[in-house]
């Protein structure tokens, strides 16, 4: 399968998609401590979409989206919420 760059690129210059690098990649400062953006991203997105977490543990930014879909979420949504957390973050620095 092909990927269609021109049109992703165009999206992304418009603020229709965010671009989210591996794990290792993106990393933050919360509380003197560096995260990935995926593990701070996640419980955010998480609770905007509703989705509660495991008894045994904290969800991944993945798992989120899947439970959410699974309870027949809407896929754009997630997308949405995402910038929504991280421009809400980057407006208010």
């Amino acid at each position: 399968m092909e990927i269609p760059w021109n049109k992703l690129l165009r999206a992304i210059s418009d603020g229709q998609v965010l671009p989210i690098l591996g794990p290792g990649v993106s990393t933050i400062a919360v509380d003197g401590e560096d995260q990935t953006i995926r593990r701070w991203l996640a419980p955010k997105l998480a609770e905007r979409l509703g989705v509660s977490a495991p008894l045994d543990g904290e969800l991944g930014l993945n798992e989120v989206a899947v439970r959410h879909l699974m309870k027949k979420g809407d896929r754009i949504r997630i997308y949405e919420e995402t910038r929504e957390i991280i421009h809400s973050v980057i407006n208010s620095t």
